[in-house]
């Protein structure tokens, strides 16, 4: 059978945090949604098309989740789509070196009855550590297709495809439910396993009960309930009603007065005290049950080889004696991200010069134009506020390049780790420090990133710290004055504008856990990624996304507010009588014992708009001039330092 052309097939892409969703998802619908070697990258549910034999397929990639029982709220969003949309098929991406752990979700994931593909992701890194895996026995195993691949080399992707493509060709029905519970079946012939068939079993003999249960959860299957129940699941309000304490509520179905007789015997059979908490101990052994039933599989599935080579581990645990060390981890950090600000002045000041003199040629060619208000809005509106602003962009894709570095290598979740202890002093956790770093980018993806976090006071917190990182849209005016005033030490000087705003966000913090929000946050367990080199074309291409819309930014919106700016500067009088000058003197007197004059002062209001305008705006009101020259000669150095603040 084939796919049919007239149709859309969505497909849901799951798996655990930093296994690889998106990268896949990227490599199959052309997408550059932002990836990095770090977990919680993908915080929302994420829609992306492409064309497999003729037909449409919509990708959905899913936040990570560790389990079906969700505890933070990208957890939750999986589990609802998973429970409540309509979908045609899951590709379920697990990390080859750490499937026994993976494994825990994709059992789960069998019982929906949903036609489903394992992709084991990371195959390269599986090698490096001298491991071969038997794909056809793990598929043998677990009763559905699997495919070995690597993403972010590209390698495994076609393959993926026509395993997909006979997939959807199918068309579904519940007879694979009945293979899986099977192939759970031959995991582990056990206690477990007959509790899991018997609540099973009652859950379907109750209708009235699985009504409830669909009402709101319209694609889960018995054995879905039964098992999220048994491993202590209380999200969906039906549980709450099979509880050991309810045993003398007389409204209880017969079904379900035995599915409590049932938890009650298998606590007996496995000899637990009479004074065990029945629906906790039940949770547990489940847990244990399963993560045995993976560690089977994995046993089964990948052996060594011969000439297995054990340096690559020893030269990450090397790394992490220096990066996660409790006294030299944020030194480390501090120092990695001077180093970062050097080089990206180092570099591009390199390239600006030739971007310089090119602006400067086509302000004097644009001058030469008639009649003069034409060539005055060319040369001093357009190319002197957005030119100016786009004159940066070699510092801006430099400096992203690096922070793709950073990302793609595994550091950035190490920085969450060595911050952990000083965010406590926040009321808050390491993971918290995730949505900090990415307001170096920008503040309102960074504000959106605060959903991982489980705690609502954490989440009110961060929101209240976030505005103090200095995103990439302050890069700009960071880069022109350090550039202009300070010369060599303009690395330095923006180095420490990212410390100043880091530093206002820890006292914010700080002050927030003293006084209106003092609840302390719960301790969490974060997962280190391995060490990886960063793939040149995934650094490139992601800097470049970025960077690109830097560049849209200033050839739409700063340019369309650089000739309202040039408007206002030029009618009805230029200069020192137009608009702008009228409404700067009206409000200099403000700023004028931090020694800014008018211009200056406009510029610090046209940058509530977008920060990068405050370049346009300098740049219109000065005439076009080269700010970099000009602005050394009309304020100091305090001052300018001052107007960084």
């Amino acid at each position: 059978m084939s796919l049919i052309n007239s149709k859309t097939y969505t497909v849901a892409v799951i798996g655990q945090p930093n296994c690889g969703k998106t990268t896949l998802f990227n490599a199959l619908t052309g997408s550059n949604q932002n990836v990095g070697n770090w977990p919680g990258v993908t915080v929302e549910r994420k829609s992306g098309e492409f064309v497999l034999e003729g037909a449409k397929i919509l990708l959905q990639d899913l936040p990570g989740t560790y389990s079906l029982i969700p505890w933070s709220a990208d957890e939750t969003v999986s589990r609802e789509y998973l429970f409540t949309q309509n979908y045609d098929a899951v590709i379920n991406i697990i990390e080859a070196p750490h499937l026994e752990r993976q494994l825990y979700l994709t059992f789960q994931l069998l019982t929906l009855g949903v036609p489903l593909i394992v992709a084991v992701n990371m195959m390269d890194e599986l090698e490096l550590e001298g491991k071969l895996l038997d794909t056809s026995r793990l598929a043998e195993l677990l009763g559905v297709p699997v495919v070995a691949m690597s993403a972010r080399l590209g390698k495994g992707i076609d393959t993926l495809k026509t395993e997909l493509g006979a997939l959807l060709a199918v068309p579904a029905d519940d007879t694979s439910i009945g293979n899986r519970k099977k192939t759970l079946a031959q995991l582990a012939e056990s206690p477990e396993m007959v509790l899991l068939t018997t609540v099973e079993k009652l859950m379907e003999e109750d209708p009235e009960f699985m009504v409830r249960v669909r009402k709101d959860n319209p694609n889960v299957k018995p054995m879905t309930t039964a098992l999220l129940y048994l491993l202590g699941d209380t999200g969906m309000k039906c549980y709450t009603e099979i509880s050991i304490t309810q045993t003398t509520d007389q409204s209880l179905s017969e079904a379900v007065k035995k599915i409590i007789v049932a938890k009650s015997e298998y606590c007996l059979k496995k000899k637990a005290s009479e004074t065990v908490n029945v629906d906790e101990y039940t949770a547990r052994e489940f847990g244990i049950w399963l993560y045995g039933a993976a560690r089977g599989i994995t046993r089964e599935c990948i052996r060594l080889r011969k000439d297995h080579d054990y340096g690559r581990k020893n030269r990450s645990a090397l790394i992490d004696k220096v990066v996660l060390h409790p006294a030299l981890g944020i030194p480390v950090f501090l120092g990695v991200m001077f180093l970062l600000f050097q080089l990206t002045f180092t570099v591009g000041d390199f390239l600006i010069g030739y971007l310089e003199a090119g602006l400067s040629a086509l302000q004097e060619l644009s001058g030469q134009l008639e009649p003069e208000w034409l060539a005055a809005l060319i040369s001093d509106g357009i190319l002197g506020g957005s030119g100016n602003v786009l004159l940066l962009t070699p510092y801006i894709f430099i400096m992203f390049l690096l922070l793709s570095f950073l990302e793609d290598s595994g550091y950035m979740a190490r920085i969450a780790f060595v911050t952990d202890h000083v965010m406590h002093r926040l009321g808050l956790h390491g993971r918290a420090f995730i949505p900090l770093v990415m307001g170096f980018g920008c503040n309102v993806p960074a504000i959106m990133a605060i959903r991982t976090l489980d705690n609502e006071k954490d989440k009110l917190k961060a929101s209240l710290m976030i505005p103090f990182m200095s995103c990439s849209a302050r890069l700009p005016v960071y880069v022109l004055f350090a550039g202009a005033f300070f010369g060599k030490s303009a690395g330095l000087v923006v180095f420490s504008m990212y410390l100043a705003g880091i530093a206002a966000g820890i006292l914010t913090g700080w002050l927030l856990s003293k006084t209106l929000i003092r609840e302390k946050s719960e301790g969490v367990i974060m997962e280190l990624p391995p060490y990886r080199m960063p793939l040149v074309k995934n650094m490139l291409l992601s800097s470049w996304t970025r960077t690109k819309s830097y560049i849209i930014k200033a050839g739409t919106i700063i340019l369309g507010l650089s000739m309202v700016l040039w408007l206002l500067s030029y009618f009805p009088e230029q200069g020192e009588g137009s608009i702008l000058a009228v409404l700067g003197r009206g409000l200099s007197w403000i700023f004028r014992p931090l020694g800014f004059d008018w211009i200056m002062t406009v510029g610090l209001i046209t940058g509530f708009v977008a920060k990068e305008v405050v370049i346009s705006t300098l740049g219109i009101l000065h005439a076009g001039s080269d700010l970099a020259t000009l602005l050394p000669s009309i304020m100091t150095p305090a001052t300018a330092l001052a107007y960084l603040v």
